[in-house]
């Protein structure tokens, strides 16, 4: 059997994220659903520019700026929803199994709303967090698992996020406009024959998928413009967890599009570790967990000690009792025979 000498860091990984380029990229546990979403973008877009939307005006300059819309919102849209897909979201990391868990001095209490801690990261987690059981990490201010983008939305990934639903509800909206144009203009050629739709079937076909993805992408969006006024997330909203008691919707929106993204909280997946280092890493782990079995022995001792102490006097004055009275039972009974004797 032969041991590496060395390996990179994402190997010693204990989620179930995936990792691209040696760790250069981290991925949520369903990127293969990723796959999914750029192809219902792709398809009807690509009918959409192609059997669509030269079809929509006679002119030139009109067809061209329909073009430049719509390039514009799909590109935006696919430009948030890879961001949202390669963002880490905020993972909190876990601490090693034997180790424990020391609340941070930050802190000031722990309970339903506030710190908790996760067994499975063996780690406090602070407020808005949660563990996520998809990807089996603790992530910070989490707001939902997204199957759709393949990761977790949170702290460092919202902002993509919340983009992506505003323009893929956009270019939603766009599509079914356009085959609408289309289809009318169908209709009133052939004087309402139903001849107008096997004219150009793409219209009807891509309306269709547009106006059903539309339908519930429109609520979805309304929702989360709804959660940033609230300054909350979809788990805090869903669960009754209110952090801000003051709501400001523009004050939101600017804090949530124009500050930069926090940088992550995990080191270096790509960074190569040698085993003598990760050796090493594990020699400190178990010199801090011997230090606190011999701290939790001398307090066990101490335990003992005192009760052991306690036990020897209560024993020593049960001893005392009864030589009193051993001591005693002679002058009874010397003076019960000196009362018969005295009655006799």
């Amino acid at each position: 059997m032969t041991y590496a000498k060395s390996f990179r860091r994402y190997e010693d990984w204990r989620g179930n994220n995936y990792f691209l380029f040696d760790g250069k990229l981290l991925l949520g546990s369903d990127a293969k659903c990723l796959s999914i979403s750029n192809s219902l973008l792709l398809l009807p877009a690509f009918f959409l520019f192609k059997d669509v939307a030269p079809y929509v005006s006679e002119s030139k300059t009109h067809i061209y700026g329909i073009y430049l819309i719509g390039i514009f919102m799909l590109f935006v849209t696919f430009y948030n929803l890879w961001m949202t897909a390669l963002t880490e979201p905020g993972i909190l990391p876990r601490n090693e199994p034997h180790i424990r868990a020391e609340l941070p001095s930050n802190a000031n209490t722990v309970g339903p709303n506030s710190w908790k801690f996760c067994e499975t990261c063996n780690i406090y987690r602070p407020p808005r967090s949660k563990h996520c059981t998809s990807c089996q990490n603790c992530v910070e201010v989490f707001d939902h698992h997204c199957p759709w983008t393949g990761n977790c939305v949170a702290k460092r990934n919202y902002k993509y996020f919340y983009c992506f639903i505003i323009f893929v509800t956009a270019f939603a909206v766009y599509a079914v406009a356009l085959c609408t144009i289309v289809l009318i203009k169908n209709y009133f050629k052939h004087d309402g024959n139903v001849e107008f739709l096997i004219e150009n079937p793409f219209a009807l076909a891509v309306g269709i998928v547009s106006f059903i993805c539309a339908w519930s992408l429109v609520s979805l969006c309304c929702y989360h413009i709804y959660l940033v006024y609230r300054g909350e997330t979809t788990n805090e909203n869903l669960r009754g967890l209110s952090p801000n008691n003051n709501p400001r919707f523009m004050g939101n929106c600017v804090d949530l599009c124009c500050n930069s993204v926090e940088p992550s909280l995990l080191p270096d997946q790509s960074e190569m570790v040698t085993a003598d280092e990760y050796i090493d890493s594990f020699s400190d782990l178990i010199s801090v967990h011997l230090e606190n079995i011999r701290i939790e022995r001398q307090k066990n001792n101490h335990n003992s000690d005192s009760r052991q102490t306690s036990t020897t006097a209560s024993s020593s004055n049960t001893s005392y009792v009864s030589r009193v009275g051993q001591l005693q039972e002679p002058l009874l009974s010397h003076t019960e025979v000196s009362s018969n004797y005295g009655t006799n």
